[in-house]
């Protein structure tokens, strides 16, 4: 039995983490905020990117461990409205794709 982390990239971000476990099984282990749909929530695990993106993401409350629900999603996709900390926040598709998440287990 043997595990092999995969980490696809786009310019800005981590779009998926997959696991491979011995018997060719896959498992999505996390997922960015820019492929979340109306309804669904995570919790943050890892604010990626660089500069002054990062920096405002931080800023306005998007840290590891906070419970984020997404609210809207423009029909475009760009931007989206969160909910986090108790407050609606808006995003553009760029940012949220800068916000690794994992599955919440309260959803």
């Amino acid at each position: 039995m043997y595990n092999i982390n995969i980490y696809l990239y786009t310019e800005t971000a981590v779009i998926a983490q997959l696991q491979y476990f011995g018997r060719g099984q896959r498992e999505y282990m996390d997922r960015i905020l820019g492929k979340y749909r109306s309804g669904e929530s995570g919790v943050v695990k890892q604010v990626s990117g660089v500069g002054a993106v990062r920096r405002r993401l931080l800023d306005m409350g998007v840290t590891p461990g906070a419970r984020i629900i997404m609210r809207k999603v423009a029909p475009l996709g760009d931007p989206m409205e969160v909910t986090l900390r108790g407050y609606e926040l808006t995003l553009r598709k760029a940012e949220a794709d800068c916000v690794i998440m994992k599955e919440d287990d309260n959803a």
